[in-house]
C-alpha cells in the first residue's frame, strides 16, 4: 500500500490517494490491511488535531504523542518561514534540555531550514557529524546529543511555509519511508500553519488578511444569514463560479444534500471550529467531495476553507469494495479458512468453518483455537508449534481433529503459512483446510472391505483342504463301522470319531459361507417366510425372559437367494441377540419395502436405483464395544467365553449376505 499526496490547481494540496496492489491471496491483503488502517487512524486524529485549532504551536504540542507512533524521534519542532525575518522555531519538543527550543530564531543561511528552502527538497542526515554541509545549529544539536536528521518542507502550492523536523540520537534513524509514514500530516502541518498565519494577519491588518485570504485554500466569509460575504480565487475556481455571482449565493446553494446541517450556525452558536465532509455542487451541476473547516471570526462572521477531498473518497471506497471482494470470496470458498494471532487466537473464521463446526465466527473471535475446537491428544504439539514461531513456520501441512459444537470429531487437512512483518515478527497464521471426515471413512472402509476380501480368499482355501481330509475321516470312520458292528469294542469311540467330523464338517461349511465358496441354490425368497420361519423355532428355546416382536410389511416382493442361508444368518444374528441379554430383553425382527430414486440417506453403497426389501434386526442388549466393532466379521473372533462360540456365526452371516 502506498499513502500519497494529491495537489489540485497551483499545486494546492487536495487529498491523499491510498493504492492497493490487489492480489489474489487473501492473506497478504488482510496482512496489509492490518499494518496500515492503525497508521490511517493515527494520521486522521492527528489532521484532526491540526484543524481543529489555529495556533499551530498549540496544535503541534498536542500532536506530538501521537507523531512518536509514526516516527522515533528524540527532538521534534516546527519552523516557520516568516517574509523578511530569520526562520522562527515555532514550537520545539525535546527528551531533555536544549538550546534550540521554542521561539528560537535560526539564521536563514547556513542553517539546514534555508537549505531545505532553496532545495525545495527534503533533507536527510544519517550522520550529521559526518554531513559535508555543517549548519549553524548543528553545534547546539550534536552537543545535546542527536545524530541523524530529518526535515520535511511544508508546501503550500508553490511555496514552503515551514519545515517538520526530526532529530535522533541514533544514526540513521530515517529515510524517505519515514515521510510516506506521515501520510497527509506535512501537507496538514503547512495547512494549518497557513490557517495560523491567516488569523494572526487578521488580527493586525484589513491588507494582510486579503493577502492570506486569497493565497491561502479556497475559503470564503459568511454571515449569520448564511449568505457568502467574501471568496477567494481558489474557491471560485473551485465550484467554477465568478465572483459577483457567487456573492448572490447562501451556503445551501452549493449543498449537493438537501437534509446537510448548516455549519455556520454551529459554529456561531458553540464558538468552536467545525471540520466535517461535504458534498457540493459546482455551477456545471457537477459533485464533489469536499473537507469543510469553518472557523469563528466574530459574533457574527465565520471563516470556511473547503479541499476537494474526492480523490480520497474515490480510493476510500476502491478499498472498501475491494474487501468487500476479498470478505465475500472468504464466505463462499468451499475450504476452511482460519486466521489466528501469534497466540493463537482466532481472528477469521470463515464461512465454511462455521458450517462444518456449528460455531459461529462473532462466538469464536479472539479465542484460543485449543480452548474448544482441539482434543485434548492433539493439543500439546500444537501448543508447542505456536510457541516456537520466533524459531521456526508452523508445520505447512498438517491434518488433526477439529471438535463441532455438539460433540462430535472431523478430521481436516491443513495448509498452513506465517505472515511476517518487515522485522520477521509473526502476524498472522493462516490455515486453509478440507473436511477429509468421509474420505477417512470410506479409506478405512475400504481397507476392511481388502482385509475381509483376503481372510475369506485364505479362508475358503483352507476350508477346501480341510474339507477333504475330513470326507477321508468320515469316508474310514464309515468302513470301521461296517467292520466291527455295534456290539464290538471300539465302537463307541467310532461314534464320537464320527460326530466330531460332523461338527468340523459343518464348520467348514461355514467358512465356505464365509469365503462365499459354498454351494447356494438361489431362488426367489418370502423374507417374511424366512424371519417366521426362525421365529418359531427360537420362540420355544429362547429363555421366557427374551420378548420377540416381529413387524412384517404386507405384499412384499421376492428376492433372489438361499433360503436356508438366509436363514442360517437371521438364527446367527438371533442367538448373538439373546446371548447379548443375559437378563432379558426385547427382541425385534422387521421388514419392509423401499423404493431409491439415488442420493438418499441410507441408501445402499454402490446400489442401482430400485425397489428393496430390508431386513432388520435390534435387540435391548448390552452392545458391542466401540473397540470391537472393527473386528465382528472377522472369523473365529469372538468375546463369548471358551466353548461358548466358534466365533464363526457373524463371519457366515457377512460372506452369505456379501455374495
Amino acid at each position: 500500500m502506498t499513502v500519497s499526496r494529491v495537489s489540485g490547481e497551483r499545486g494546492v494540496p487536495a487529498g491523499m490517494v491510498i493504492t492497493v496492489l490487489g492480489t489474489a491471496a487473501q492473506k497478504g491483503l488482510e496482512s496489509q490491511l492490518q499494518q496500515v488502517i492503525p497508521r490511517l487512524r493515527t494520521i486522521e486524529r492527528v489532521n484532526r488535531v491540526i484543524a481543529s485549532d489555529w495556533d499551530i504551536g498549540k496544535v503541534h504540542g498536542r500532536i506530538t504523542e501521537e507523531l512518536t507512533t509514526l516516527v522515533d524521534f528524540d527532538r521534534n519542532s516546527v519552523a516557520v518561514f516568516e517574509e523578511g525575518e530569520n526562520p522562527l522555531l515555532i514550537h520545539t519538543y525535546s527528551m531533555g534540555h536544549t538550546d534550540l527550543g521554542t521561539g528560537s530564531r535560526i539564521p536563514l543561511d547556513g542553517s539546514a531550514p534555508g537549505w531545505v528552502l532553496s532545495h525545495r527538497v527534503t533533507r536527510v542526515d544519517d550522520d550529521m557529524a559526518a554531513s559535508p554541509d555543517q549548519f549553524v545549529e548543528n553545534e547546539v544539536l550534536q552537543r545535546e546529543g542527536m545524530r541523524s536528521r530529518l526535515m520535511i518542507p511544508l508546501f503550500v502550492g508553490e511555496r514552503i511555509v515551514g519545515t517538520l523536523n526530526f532529530n535522533s540520537r541514533r544514526k540513521g534513524a530515517y529515510s524517505l519511508m519515514t515521510v510516506e509514514r506521515l501520510g497527509s500530516i506535512p501537507d496538514q502541518m503547512a495547512m494549518a500553519i497557513e490557517k495560523y498565519r491567516m488569523v494572526t494577519r487578521l488580527r493586525t491588518s484589513e491588507e494582510k488578511y486579503r493577502f492570506l485570504f486569497e493565497q491561502g485554500p479556497p475559503a470564503v466569509t459568511v454571515g449569520r444569514n448564511g449568505h457568502f460575504l467574501d471568496v477567494n480565487e481558489g474557491c471560485l475556481r473551485l465550484y467554477g463560479y465568478g465572483r459577483e455571482e457567487f456573492l448572490r449565493l447562501a451556503v445551501s446553494d452549493l449543498s449537493a444534500s438537501s437534509d446537510e446541517e448548516s455549519q455556520v450556525e454551529t459554529v456561531l452558536r458553540t464558538g468552536m471550529p467545525v471540520e466535517v465532509e461535504v458534498l457540493q455542487k459546482r455551477k456545471d451541476g457537477t459533485h464533489f467531495w469536499g473537507l469543510l473547516n469553518v472557523f469563528p471570526v466574530s459574533g457574527d462572521l465565520v471563516l470556511g476553507q473547503i479541499t476537494d477531498i474526492t480523490q480520497r473518497k474515490d480510493a476510500e471506497e476502491a478499498l472498501r469494495r475491494e474487501k468487500d471482494f476479498s470478505s465475500r470470496i472468504l464466505s463462499v470458498a468451499n475450504v476452511l479458512i482460519v486466521v489466528m494471532d501469534r497466540e493463537g487466537r482466532i481472528v477469521l473464521f470463515n464461512r465454511k468453518c462455521e458450517e462444518v463446526t456449528g460455531w459461529q465466527e462473532s462466538e469464536v473471535r479472539g479465542k484460543h483455537i485449543w480452548d474448544f475446537l482441539l482434543p485434548e491428544r492433539v493439543v500439546a504439539p500444537i501448543r508447542e508449534a505456536f510457541s516456537r514461531l520466533d524459531e521456526k513456520d508452523i508445520f505447512p501441512f498438517y491434518e488433526n481433529p477439529w471438535y463441532t459444537r455438539d460433540g462430535r470429531e472431523r478430521n481436516i487437512r491443513w495448509n498452513n503459512s506465517v505472515t511476517r512483518d518487515e522485522r520477521g515478527e509473526v502476524v498472522w497464521i493462516i490455515g486453509t483446510g478440507i473436511d477429509v471426515t468421509e474420505q477417512r471413512q470410506l479409506e478405512e472402509q475400504l481397507r476392511h472391505i481388502q482385509k475381509m476380501d483376503a481372510v475369506g480368499t485364505l479362508a475358503g482355501g483352507i476350508a477346501h483342504d480341510f474339507n477333504n481330509i475330513i470326507q477321508a475321516i468320515m469316508g474310514y470312520t464309515s468302513v470301521l463301522k461296517a467292520r466291527i458292528g455295534d456290539a464290538d469294542a471300539g465302537a463307541e469311540e467310532i461314534e464320537s470319531i464320527e460326530r466330531a467330523g460332523i461338527r468340523a464338517s459343518e464348520l467348514t461349511t461355514q467358512l465356505l459361507g464365509f469365503a462365499r465358496g459354498g454351494k447356494y441354490e438361489v431362488r426367489p425368497v418370502d423374507l417374511n417366510q424366512v424371519v417366521e420361519k426362525v421365529v418359531s423355532m427360537i420362540r420355544h428355546t429362547f429363555d421366557r425372559s427374551i420378548e420377540i416382536r416381529t413387524e412384517l410389511a404386507d405384499g412384499l416382493s421376492a428376492v433372489e437367494g438361499d433360503a436356508g442361508q438366509l436363514e442360517q444368518t437371521v438364527l446367527n444374528l438371533c442367538i448373538n441377540a439373546r446371548d447379548a441379554m443375559p437378563k432379558g430383553g426385547i427382541l425385534s425382527l422387521g421388514t419392509h419395502q423401499e423404493t431409491f430414486t439415488g442420493g438418499e440417506k441410507g441408501a445402499p453403497e454402490e446400489a442401482p436405483r430400485g425397489t428393496y426389501i430390508s431386513l432388520s434386526l435390534s435387540d435391548t442388549g448390552v452392545g458391542i464395544p466401540s473397540e470391537n466393532i472393527p473386528r465382528i466379521f472377522e472369523p473365529f473372533f469372538s468375546t463369548k467365553e471358551p466353548g461358548k462360540g466358534s466365533g464363526m456365526g457373524l463371519a457366515m452371516a457377512y460372506g452369505i449376505v456379501k455374495n
